[in-house]
């Protein structure tokens, strides 16, 4: 886990539970937003959406209004993760926003894709990850009553038959995980009226925050692997923070595939290179601390859980300076005993592991 990494590199729209990522170290994609002016402010921002499918296979859309930056697209009912928000509950309350549907979703999801766009009109360059759920209509089939969201960035919603996906203006995100098409071209910004905020996080005046002792809101997306090989488990070591062992993974950097982002965080951390698997788990986590360059954030973290493998061989931290400084493949009996921080649980229990005795270790958010 770097120490405020930065990276300005872009990424094209895929799936990220789909994706086919080389194995070796580093890991970088072909820039998908080319002959942009390089001053554009960096924003990241997590959304999660809905895939509402019928009985007849018709698809749940909601069609741009003028108030979007992409006005005339469709897309899957859904949007942004506000701060100190889960992404579970994002995602049910957008829908009704959107749509007037109640929904249950899938858990987990069904992965994370990521995409980055140029908002030109907004002096932006936009990285969004987009963790996508399959959802269901709590009352379910049929449903009644569907509606846009008034005065919203959308203005109609609709139950689209899979025969006329191929014909309407998506989203390329949204073309991709339907299967619909071939992915578009990047589509044209447009200018909204009374654009709604875009939620990130950035460096703005952070010598300042730091000064001042100014609370500075940060959402973080980071991605981390559970790596278990037989009775053991591969844990990380934090730096400076009285012996607390983690999942290998960290910060997505901006404009990074997450699961690219795990495996170079898990080679950063102990030098073996990862081949990722599924997605086990998206959790969240809102605390205010100070950073590691003395900032104090009001801090939102998304955490991405990921299994997969790696060889068995024995880890070395290969990051200098970084933010962990030991890793170990511990036997899971003695792992309850550690002091771990809560992703360590949360991402084991998502994978099926079962610690021995984990009642009674000592276990600290994180």
């Amino acid at each position: 886990m770097r120490r405020n990494a930065r990276n300005a590199s872009a990424w094209g729209p895929r799936i990220a539970e789909r994706a086919s990522i080389p194995q070796r170290y580093p890991l970088r994609a072909a820039c998908t937003v080319r002959g942009v002016p390089a001053d554009l402010a960096l924003v990241q921002r997590t959304a999660a959406y809905a895939v509402v499918t019928d009985p007849d296979g018709a698809v749940l859309l909601v069609h741009a209004s003028s108030r979007s930056d992409y006005a005339g697209r469709w897309f899957l009912p859904g949007g942004g993760v506000g701060h100190g928000e889960a992404p579970d509950d994002a995602v049910v309350r957008e829908v009704a926003e959107e749509t007037g549907l109640e929904v249950r979703i899938s858990d987990p999801p069904r992965g994370v894709l990521a995409d980055t766009l140029d908002l030109p009109h907004r002096g932006v360059r936009v990285h969004t990850l987009r963790v996508l759920y399959d959802a269901e209509p709590v009352a379910g089939w049929p449903v009644t009553g569907l509606r846009p969201e008034p005065d919203g960035t959308s203005d109609r919603v609709e139950l689209v038959p899979a025969h006329r996906l191929a014909d309407l203006p998506l989203m390329p995100y949204v073309a991709e995980i339907l299967g619909a098409a071939a992915v578009a071209d990047l589509p044209a910004a447009t200018v909204p009226e009374r654009p709604e905020p875009l939620v990130g996080g950035g460096d703005d005046a952070e010598a300042e925050a730091v000064a001042a002792d100014v609370v500075v809101r940060m959402q973080r997306p980071a991605a981390y692997a559970v790596l278990r090989d037989g009775d053991e488990v591969l844990l990380t070591r934090l730096r400076d923070s009285g012996g607390m062992w983690t999942l290998p993974g960290g910060g997505i950097d901006h404009g990074e595939d997450p699961r690219a982002a795990v495996v170079r965080e898990v080679y950063e951390e102990t030098g073996l290179e990862l081949t990722p698997g599924r997605l086990v788990a998206v959790t969240s986590k809102h605390f205010t601390g100070h950073a590691p360059n003395g900032r104090l954030e009001d801090f939102h973290a998304i955490r991405l859980v990921y299994d997969g493998t790696v060889p068995r061989e024995e880890p070395r931290v290969t990051e200098v300076d970084g933010s962990t400084d030991a890793a170990a493949w511990l036997p899971l009996a003695e792992v309850a005993g550690l002091r771990l921080a809560g992703i360590v649980l949360e991402g084991l229990e998502a994978a099926g592991v079962v610690l021995p005795g984990a009642a009674g270790g000592r276990t600290m958010a994180g």
